[in-house]
């Protein structure tokens, strides 16, 4: 958790937001509009906060985000919206030590390709991602990457559903490692969801090299979410649902 100065972001016309430098969004009545503003102005420390409707298509990876607690208001479909709206484009890129995402729906990216909304850097430390829902679309090859060497990532309360409607663009995975994980990696009632054409490799895909402490406690993993651990893991690992999935692959 951060603590420090709040900044306020919001695209409602109703709330009048504009970007500018300086101390410009720290009031709720006057916010920024862009994430990147608020990246901008804000500190290692700092809370940025959506407001209840917000809706942004990011163009340009938001990076080096330390230390910051990125938090929506609202709830279900009024809570703030994210997506990237350029080919090949996180939203979130070099994601580092004490970052928090909360309460934020991450949608699809807008075209056709290989999105990821999280890419936490490698030997990065505890990045929390609470009550956040993840849109997996086609041909994207996952909505997390974690980096090779992080340690202590936890997802509690996320959802991760494959919205892809043709065999042809399935997207790869939910959740990819690229290389050996130092630390923890926690899932606590975790929701995948293949959707309605599945993955083309598993859901949760921790291949990149061993995971040296997987916690999965009511896990569901449903229609073709399978999982696969990789050899000398040390893990626990809790299914809640596996409706439509069968493999639960741990090689260690």
């Amino acid at each position: 958790m951060c603590s420090g100065r709040y900044w306020y972001v919001s695209n409602v016309a109703a709330h009048n937001g504009a970007d500018a430098g300086g101390t410009a969004g720290q009031q709720r009545t006057r916010p920024l509009l862009t994430t990147l503003q608020a990246v901008t102005n804000s500190a290692v420390g700092d809370t940025i906060v959506y407001l209840e409707g917000h809706n942004e298509s990011i163009a340009s990876a938001i990076t080096t985000v330390t230390a910051r607690h990125f938090i929506s208001e609202g709830t279900a479909a009024t809570r703030a919206q994210l997506q990237s709206s350029a080919a090949g484009q996180a939203v979130f890129a070099a994601v580092m030590t004490r970052a928090m995402f909360e309460n934020i729906s991450f949608k699809a990216g807008v075209a056709s390709n290989a999105t990821t909304a999280l890419s936490i850097s490698a030997a990065t430390e505890q990045v929390d991602v609470v009550d956040c829902t993840f849109e997996i679309g086609a041909g994207a090859t996952q909505a997390v990457l974690l980096g090779a060497g992080m340690f202590d990532a936890n997802f509690k309360d996320c959802t991760f559903t494959n919205v892809a409607t043709t065999p042809a663009t399935r997207p790869a995975s939910a959740i990819t490692a690229a290389g050996a994980i130092a630390g923890l990696l926690s899932l606590d009632t975790v929701t995948f969801d293949g959707g309605t054409v599945g993955w083309t490799a598993p859901a949760l895909n921790l291949n990149g090299g061993a995971v040296s402490g997987l916690l999965g406690i009511d896990v569901d993993l449903l229609r073709d979410s399978d999982i696969f651990v990789a050899t000398g893991s040390v893990y626990r690992f809790y299914k809640r649902n596996s409706t439509g999935s069968a493999v639960m692959e741990f090689t260690a």
